[in-house]
């Protein structure tokens, strides 16, 4: 298999949940990122800055009493011949099951996302702390 025809995806999805005024608010943050040939370091920065801003969100959330939905998911894919024609390797999803699986603590504040052992071994919790790119390396 030739690994320049391969591509692989990260998309984190943020959801916070308040009341204010009586009034419900729900916001969505997302990043994306695609990994294959023409990826710059350029994409991997912004994809980083990205995600420490809806990492800072889901915390200061979390502090305000909000309810934070996360989810995050890997793939790997093989492309074919044609424009569309990808196959998956390699799917793995994490969430959040509720608020208190945020840290807030000083100094220990980070996201617990346990695994959807629909696509992912039940032993690859992760722990989302201030090294995000290093966390999302698993």
């Amino acid at each position: 298999m030739d690994r320049g025809n391969r591509l692989k995806c990260y998309h984190v999805t943020l959801v916070v949940t308040d009341t204010k005024r009586g009034e419900r608010h729900e916001s969505t943050y997302q990043a994306d990122l695609s990994i294959d040939g023409e990826t710059t370091l350029r994409d991997i920065v912004q994809f980083e800055d990205d995600v420490k801003k809806i990492w800072r969100k889901a915390v200061n959330a979390a502090k305000g009493f909000a309810y934070v939905d996360m989810e995050i998911t890997r793939a790997l894919y093989e492309r074919g011949e044609g424009l569309c024609n990808l196959t998956s390797l390699d799917f793995d999803r994490w969430y959040t099951r509720n608020t208190s699986d945020i840290s807030i603590e000083k100094g220990e504040e980070g996201i617990y996302l346990i695994p959807d052992t629909k696509y992912t071994e039940e032993s690859k919790d992760l722990f989302l702390g201030h090294d995000i790119m290093h966390d999302l390396s698993i």
